[in-house]
């Protein structure tokens, strides 16, 4: 599998591992999703990855961050994705839950949002998702070996990075 951000996905895991709970902030259609699926890619085995996606788990995020806490393990690191943050994460009920699971001993946070939200839990950190270059879309173009000659590969990143509404889903 081939990473679409290879430098900054590596700093992002080492910067979870290391303890620091953080914000991935990136608009939609800039490769959040791909991101996540990278950096679940690169992350060591043994590290316990719990991934919850709030526009899909409305109704029972609750249930689900509780399950979480009841299932982080102590001699292992774990990490909790909360993908496409809602304001429901600044209800109390869910908030005091988050804040229970980020106090686990080796848990960190990593949530992802469209703007800086998470100021409410401490030692927090803003990343911003970087913007995709040519050279990581002439990549990705060659790793899936459409059919184009490698000579249009530069032509067709110039076009996707300026008229394609999701620079980062090649595939769709």
């Amino acid at each position: 599998m081939m990473v679409l951000r290879p430098e900054f996905t590596s700093k992002l895991a080492s910067q979870l591992l290391e303890g620091v709970s953080l914000n991935l902030i990136s608009q939609h259609g800039q490769g959040r999703r791909r991101t996540i699926q990278d950096l679940r890619h690169i992350l060591p085995s043994d590290v316990k990855v719990f991934y919850c996606d709030m526009k899909r788990h409305m109704g029972s995020v609750y249930d689900y961050f509780c399950q979480i806490k009841g299932t982080c393990q102590e001699n292992n690191q774990n990490i909790v994705i909360i993908h496409n943050v809602q304001p429901e994460l600044y209800e109390k009920p869910l908030l005091n839950i988050l804040q229970q699971i980020e106090g686990l001993h080796h848990t960190v946070l990593l949530t992802v949002s469209e703007e800086k939200k998470c100021e409410f839990l401490l030692g927090y950190r803003d990343v911003i998702l970087p913007l995709i270059s040519k050279e990581q879309v002439v990549n990705e173009l060659q790793y899936h070996d459409f059919s184009i000659t490698k000579t249009s590969h530069s032509k067709i990143a110039d076009w996707i990075l300026t008229q394609w509404h999701a620079p980062t889903k090649l595939d769709t």
